[in-house]
């Protein structure tokens, strides 16, 4: 606890963050935003596919350069999911989900093997509707600048 708000912590590859990560988004009834540099985490797009079926609302962002054969990008855009490319001149950078308005998953780990695996990475899940706020402005502001996905 911190300032009376659950923060969790987690190392990967010890703590198997992707099973983390994977039982956050379990929990979403009403939304899952997200931004990440690099996603090709099966497990982890499986469950956000899951969970967008189940009717929650999803849109995210992942950066263009990591347009290639491992994306799940083309699993999101085959459905119709509501998930673009970033479109500003800079790497975008971000690890995060945000869930339900009030959970953010953030810290160094893309969703991707590597990450789970082989990468020293943490992750925090911090339960904090006024911190999920904050991510939900960016989240925003890097959504507006995002472009349709074409996935070579």
């Amino acid at each position: 606890m911190i300032n009376g708000k659950k923060v969790e912590s987690y190392f990967c590859p010890e703590d198997w963050c992707a099973n983390k990560v994977t039982y956050a988004l379990q929990e979403a009834n009403e939304s899952i935003y997200f931004m990440t540099f690099s996603f090709s985490h099966d497990q982890i797009g499986d469950e956000v596919i899951r969970k967008w079926e189940e009717g929650v609302k999803v849109k995210g962002v992942i950066e263009k350069q990591q347009n290639n054969k491992y994306t799940e990008m083309k699993k999101f855009q085959e459905l119709g999911m509501d998930v673009l490319w970033d479109g500003n001149p800079y790497k975008m950078h971000h690890k995060v989900f945000v869930i339900d308005g009030k959970t953010v998953v953030t810290g160094s780990f893309n969703p991707t093997a590597n990450g789970d695996e082989a990468n020293d990475e943490n992750i925090l899940i911090i339960h904090d509707a006024t911190v999920a706020s904050e991510f939900l402005g960016e989240f925003e502001r890097v959504w507006k600048e995002a472009e349709e996905a074409q996935v070579s």
